[in-house]
């Protein structure tokens, strides 16, 4: 609290009527807007794509550092092209295909 005011940052505190979860009211109170960039510790943040918005999640670390320093430097990741063939077994969709292939690459 002492740190918002000293920075002249918003706080929506707890009983705060617009206090909530941040990829909900960012676009609700138009902090996510169309061209902006928002970085919050919140892993649904990329949701805000949905209105412009480039959403980063990151984790409480990388949120002081970009407090601190204004900027935050991310690397592109590497290109990866997965090519899949055949049918899928019944009752497996594309999304249970899409997580099992991330849980194998990320090992």
């Amino acid at each position: 609290r002492l740190g918002c005011s000293k920075n002249k940052i918003t706080l929506h505190d707890i009983g705060d009527p617009k206090q909530g979860i941040t990829h909900v009211i960012s676009p609700a109170l138009g902090y996510a807007l169309p061209g902006t960039i928002l970085a919050c510790s919140d892993s649904h943040t990329c949701t805000v794509g949905g209105v412009g918005a480039f959403g980063l999640g990151v984790g409480s670390t990388d949120s002081e550092i970009i407090l601190a320093a204004q900027a935050f430097v991310q690397t592109k990741p590497n290109t990866m092209r997965i090519y899949c063939s055949g049918t899928l077994a019944l009752g497996v969709t594309l999304a249970i295909a899409a997580t099992e292939l991330r849980t194998r690459c990320s090992h």
